[in-house]
């Protein structure tokens, strides 16, 4: 008499095979999307990428005010302003730093609240989450909030994006919580050694270490822009404890990128030297592009005629 095969727990090979199949598509999948994103800029003529530094939004020393300042600046000009956050939006003290909430003001709950308003002030086109946020681990608050907010990519780290513009062309912009590398004469050192060893994009901006830079270069694939930003925690006991030197260039970055320039243009992608001020410019740039359009129209419709 022939053995009754008994129930198990066990998935049969058959299952784990179809799991392990479908599991290995979805890895491909997105290492492909991760690789580059694309985004579609709705607006023809110049456009502005601001870039958020680390935020820090719960500690007693980040400057709010100045943060707010600069979302405003972005609400006001959704339709060409793309918003992304290089992360560190909390403290998140974790193990052996969770001394330090000892220091703070803000209680975890609270820090959610102030999370949630920023990311409903703008829309934001994506956010990469520094190594305080990736603290929280794999059930993280922070991702419900964004897709509450309808943040457009969340990474882990670093994302790259191409964004595409109604002319034709492309903008890449390559940005990570920081690069690999260091140098102490050089803050841009890690995203030029990108640039040397790695991908040729347009623009490269890094965030991490509290301080700014920005510098623009050539290479083989033309013009490009590189940014540290500085972010908004101005008040850093560590800092003090440390003795580093305070470098508050670019609490946030706006990049302005004229997709009429050629890739090997200086004037293609390159930041203001504030947010304030490259806001002012990038009106200013935008109206003489409109001008300029309504007159070759008018100039075609006349041809027609």
């Amino acid at each position: 008499m022939p053995i009754r095969a008994r129930p198990s727990k066990d998935r049969s090979l058959e299952e784990i095979l179809k799991h392990a199949r479908a599991e290995s598509e979805r890895a491909v999948e997105y290492e492909k999307d991760v690789e580059l994103t694309k985004i579609s800029v709705g607006e023809d003529g110049p456009i502005g990428l601001v870039v958020f530094g680390d935020p820090h939004i719960d500690s007693s020393g980040r400057d709010i005010n100045l943060l707010e300042r600069h979302l405003q600046v972005v609400r006001e000009r959704r339709p060409y302003c793309f918003a992304g956050n290089i992360g560190d939006v909390r403290d998140n003290w974790v193990g052996r730093l969770e001394r330090l909430y000892a220091n703070q003001t803000i209680t975890t709950s609270e820090s959610w609240k102030l999370a949630e308003w920023m990311f409903k002030y703008i829309k934001w086109s994506w956010l990469i989450k520094g190594n305080h946020d990736c603290w929280s681990g794999g059930n993280d608050p922070l991702d419900w909030i964004c897709r509450q907010s309808d943040v457009g990519i969340v990474r882990d780290a670093g994302v790259r994006i191409e964004f595409t513009h109604p002319n034709g062309q492309a903008t890449r912009l390559h940005a990570r919580h920081d690069f690999p590398g260091n140098s102490i004469y050089n803050p841009l050192h890690a995203l030029k050694r990108e640039t040397l060893y790695g991908h040729r994009d347009h623009i490269l901006v890094a965030g991490h270490r509290h301080i700014g830079a920005d510098a623009g270069d050539y290479n083989a694939s033309g013009a490009f822009q590189m940014v540290r930003v500085s972010g908004y925690k101005v008040s850093d006991s560590f800092k003090h404890a440390m003795g580093f030197h305070a470098k508050p260039l670019h609490p946030a970055a706006l990049i302005i990128v004229d997709p009429d320039e050629p890739d090997t243009s200086r004037a293609r992608a390159w930041c203001a030297p504030t947010v304030e001020t490259g806001a002012l410019i990038l009106d200013d740039m935008r109206a003489r592009w409109k001008a300029k359009a309504g007159s070759r129209k008018r100039r075609a419709g006349k041809k027609k005629a």
